[in-house]
């Protein structure tokens, strides 16, 4: 499979964005001594130090994708990559106007760069810096790479020992550069730094004649460090013949630095010849605290400055989605002091349901020491977006800033809504009043009321839960579960005996608050045993709970119409001996709504499908009409003179020799017809080797062929989205199911194909 690798339109990228998770990839990438973060340039996590990362394109492979993204954002290549494992994520913003969330699945890759490579950060990322263990100041998924993938310690158990190089001079050769590993303690050595490079130079010369003397590049020469190497930004060539003959000089430098080392401190330990060492040391210690303790004397009375002030204030902290050993582990009054004169308090928790873990607000009290009239915490003026750590003995948490304020609670508070969903007749039996949504203790849900609708498979139903959820509220949008509450989301509802993933349909409504009204709406009922038919009676009703939800009050049984075609063509209509038409005519409690008129939360039509539970029957019926109007014209006197009018007019028919000798004719014209060769010369399908012309491709008739269809596509077009059509189609729909309607498309049926006819004589 090719690579998709183009930018999708923005309408694309946010419908995208907006219905489903996003693949992606982040990279751990060990540089230098020690791993590397950049500050992002777009949402989500702007400006906030995090792990270089992209997505994937359609037909990419993971492992691909990590070096490219390595490639195009950090400017390293080549590079080594181990896939660690898979996380998710869940943003509140995005960088697509329109789209509020954002839910990535990243595959987090180690990135091991090859050789020495300096970064070129691309235009998603203004800085990089490189860190030991995750800084203060970063993302909350920072944190949890490093803590569950232990990334740290793998990298020092990768390098600590075998980019040591303490005791020995290395020459490295990496991508045709030439570089030396020299012991810390002599990097600052000129002199031999200087006769480094004059060797160095000698060798070129010799080797290559003097023009490469003056204008050749020095020796890359670089401290070791720990857990790894400081990359040069010399880049010359470095042919093996370097390697073979520098060497020698190398080791013979090495000695000469161990040689003056042994010089610094002779055999009976003096320094430098002149006082011994343990005597020099101690005398360092003693003016080091008479310096101090003259300096605090003196500057004691001219100090003038007033203490640190102690300042307390509240902000609210999005804690992500836990697992349930954290979410059990949390607890109000916990505390966390990163410093002396500085605490963290838990004052108020929020938990809600979110997937499989839960949701997690904090409320927190924060002490900190006023500086220049701004608070400090943890090394830094805290504000919206950055990150708090809370460290206790039982769990470690990072959360982000979202709500700085004076009151210790959270803005929360109770909201009614009618949540939909389609669950199994088992589930929906257990779904109760009073039911509980709690997690460790707390209560974040509870259902108020409950309706219960059959649907066409008997094992499923669908309800209607009313319930209260505790939301909390954030810029005037309440939200729970990290979902906003508004129509059309979805929230999951999960207690100890089932779980409710549903579609919420109205907020701050009740089931009994709802606007609701009777409507009379006619169902049919085609082709049913004589058994079922004979079970509906007028005076039955649908219950929801104690509500009656549909009542029926007339029923209409006929027997069902057998339409066949006689020998000599002609039509036959007969009753069917076992099966039956029934029509209902029923009063339906609906809610008319601006999207049409729904019963039970879904939106019923000409042609819709309706199940009725009756108590000793369940029936599945389609809609045939629907309003008073259409049941007044037919109990009007108008509709009654036609119906006689038309039995009047059929009874003629039927006696009547003259229309039975022009049907006889007919039938026999049209048997003669269907027999003929030139009708069959119209019907026979194409033979295969015959060629077919497109005449739309043509130069004869295909220029005006050609613009006559774009226009009839323009107008079909037109004529599907119009009113016109969607009028139309209802009263197709009401006339095809309609007595009338089957014997007219009887009628007016195409004869059979010769081939047809044939098989069945044969």
């Amino acid at each position: 499979m090719d690579v998709y690798d183009t930018f999708l339109s923005e309408e694309t990228f946010a419908t995208c964005l907006d219905n489903m998770p996003q693949p992606c990839v982040d990279l751990v990438v060990e540089y230098g001594d020690g791993i590397l973060l950049t500050r992002r340039q777009n949402e989500p996590a702007k400006g906030e130090w995090f792990w270089p990362g992209s997505r994937l394109y359609k037909g990419e492979r993971l492992d691909d994708a990590a070096v490219r993204v390595a490639r195009e954002e950090l400017g390293l290549d080549p590079v080594t990559v181990e896939r660690l494992g898979v996380s998710e994520h869940f943003w509140e913003s995005t960088s697509v106007e329109g789209v509020e969330t954002r839910h990535t699945i990243p595959v987090i890759y180690r990135v091991i760069p090859d050789g020495d490579q300096s970064i070129e950060l691309d235009s998603q990322h203004d800085e990089s810096r490189v860190v030991t263990k995750p800084p203060v100041d970063a993302n909350r998924y920072v944190r949890e790479y490093f803590d569950r993938f232990d990334i740290w310690s793998v990298t020092k158990r990768r390098y600590g020992t075998s980019l040591s190089c303490r005791t020995k001079i290395i020459l490295c050769c990496s991508r045709q550069t030439p570089y030396l590993l020299i012991d810390p303690r002599f990097t600052g050595s000129l002199t031999l730094l200087k006769q480094l490079g004059k060797w160095y130079t000698s060798l070129l010369r010799d080797r290559n004649g003097p023009a490469s003397g003056p204008g050749t590049p020095p020796l890359g020469v670089f401290r070791s460090r720990r857990g790894g190497c400081q990359a040069s930004t010399d880049r010359i060539n470095c042919p093996r013949w370097i390697k073979k003959e520098l060497t020698p000089l190398i080791e013979s430098v090495a000695i000469d630095l161990s040689m003056s080392v042994s010089k610094l401190i002779d055999d009976e330990g003096n320094l430098l010849g002149i006082i011994n060492i343990v005597d020099a040391f101690v005398i360092f210690i003693a003016l080091a605290v008479v310096l101090a303790g003259a300096g605090f004397v003196l500057g004691g009375s001219d100090n003038t400055d007033s203490p640190s002030e102690t300042v307390t204030t509240f902000v609210t902290l999005d804690l992500g989605t836990q697992p349930d050993y954290i979410v059990s582990a949390l607890s109000e009054g916990d505390t966390y002091s990163p410093t002396e004169g500085e605490t963290l308090t838990i004052t108020d928790l929020s938990l809600t349901p979110q997937g499989e873990q839960t949701r997690v607000f904090a409320r927190v009290e924060l002490q900190g020491v006023l500086d220049n009239g701004e608070i400090n915490y943890a090394n830094g003026p805290f504000h919206l977006g950055r990150t708090l750590d809370i460290y206790t003995e039982t769990y470690n948490v990072t959360g982000s800033i979202i709500a700085v304020g004076n009151q210790s609670t959270l803005d929360t508070e109770s909201t009614t809504v009618l949540l939909q969903d389609t669950v199994s007749a088992d589930e929906a039996s257990k779904i109760t009043p009073g039911d509980a949504v709690s997690i460790d203790g707390y209560t974040a849900a509870t259902a108020e009321d409950v309706a219960v609708y059959p649907l066409t498979n008997p094992d499923r139903r669908r309800v209607l839960v009313e319930a209260t959820l505790t939301s909390y509220i954030q810029q005037g949008t309440r939200s729970f579960g990290g979902t906003a509450l508004r129509p059309g989301q979805q929230v999951t509802l999960p207690t100890d005996e089932y779980t409710i993933t549903g579609r919420l349909e109205q907020v701050d409504s009740s089931l009994q608050s709802r606007e609701l009204t009777n409507r009379t709406v006619r169902l049919e009922l085609s082709r049913v045993r004589a058994d079922t038919a004979n079970a509906l009676q007028a005076g039955q009703t649908e219950q929801a709970g104690t509500v009656p939800t549909a009542y029926v009050t007339d029923v209409e049984t006929e027997p069902a119409q057998i339409i066949s075609t006689a020998q000599d063509g002609s039509v036959v209509i007969s009753d069917h001996p076992t099966l039956r038409d029934v029509t209902l005519t029923t009063e339906l409690r609906v809610a008319e709504t601006r999207d049409g008129i729904q019963f039970r939360g879904e939106r019923i039509q000409l042609g819709s499908t309706v199940v009725l539970d009756l108590g000793i029957v369940n029936i599945e019926t389609r809609v045939v009409a629907i309003g008073r109007w259409l049941l007044m014209w037919e109990h009007s006197r108008t509709a009654r003179v036609l119906q006689t009018v038309t039995a009047r007019l059929t009874q003629i028919r039927e006696g009547s020799v003259l229309l039975g000798t022009v049907e006889r004719l007919t039938a026999r014209t049209a048997s003669v017809a269907r027999n003929s060769y030139c009708y069959r010369w119209l019907t026979t399908e194409p033979d295969p080797e015959v060629i077919v012309i497109d005449l739309h491709q043509s130069r004869t008739v295909g220029p005006f062929i050609r613009p006559v269809a774009n226009v009839l596509s323009l107008v079909a077009k037109a004529w599907a989205g119009s009113r016109v059509a969607a009028i139309m189609t209802a009263l197709d729909e009401l006339v095809a199911g309609s007595r009338t309607g089957r014997v007219l498309a009887a009628l007016l049926a195409p004869p059979e194909s010769s081939a047809d006819s044939d098989g069945e004589n044969g």
